[in-house]
């Protein structure tokens, strides 16, 4: 197990290899006024608005379920969907945390995802570089995040139907999907916790 401070260090380790480091979170351009496709405005996804379906073509982790294409929100099963960048130093922190919050809440349902709009062979090549934990090892960043389902949205489209629709403007955030179907949290990652816990004991 991993005590609460090794993300941190984890994090601190993996500054070295991260070309763009950013302190709080890593700002995107802002996004435009979205439409949907009959040219009418799309409405803000919201708390309390239903989660959009992640069209995701290639899955490069499997986590506790190879996921399909097309993915919908199971009822009864929270989820968290993450979006993050290999250029984004904080989303570095954010693999161990979110990996053990799969691996904590693996036997309730939960499911944690993880999207970015870099393509695969990119992604592939940056889960090579490895970080040093607190007991002086070393550990590949894909050995870590194959704790989880992390999917490359090369065509934008998950993008777009969430941090767009979203107006989000800086990564990484997370997205908790509640066992409605609802989006329920909208923050940062390592602020996930609580809100995880919450949405987890709902009935």
């Amino acid at each position: 197990m991993m005590d609460s401070s090794q993300p941190s260090r984890l994090f601190a380790n993996a500054m070295g290899v991260v070309g763009l480091v950013c302190v709080v979170g890593c700002s995107i351009p802002e996004p435009s006024p979205v439409g949907a496709p009959d040219g009418s405005a799309r409405p803000v996804l919201t708390v309390g608005s239903p989660a959009p379906t992640l069209q995701v073509e290639d899955w490069l982790t499997d986590g506790i379920g190879r996921l399909p294409t097309e993915t919908g929100f199971e009822r009864g099963r929270v989820y968290v969907v993450e979006f993050w960048s290999t250029t984004c130093g904080p989303c570095i922190q954010t693999i161990p945390h979110l990996a053990e919050l799969q691996k904590k809440y693996a036997t309730t349902g939960v499911r944690v995802i993880g999207i970015t709009t870099e393509p695969p062979e990119l992604v592939t090549r940056f889960f090579e570089r490895e970080v040093r934990r607190s007991d002086g090892s070393t550990v590949r960043l894909g050995e870590l995040a194959k704790a989880y389902n992390l999917g490359s949205d090369s065509d934008g489209s998950v993008d777009t139907d969430y941090m767009m629709a979203s107006r989000q403007n800086a990564i990484p955030v997370a997205f908790l999907v509640g066992k409605q179907g609802l989006i329920e949290w909208i923050g940062p990652p390592l602020e996930l916790e609580e809100p995880l816990a919450t949405a987890v004991e709902e009935p």
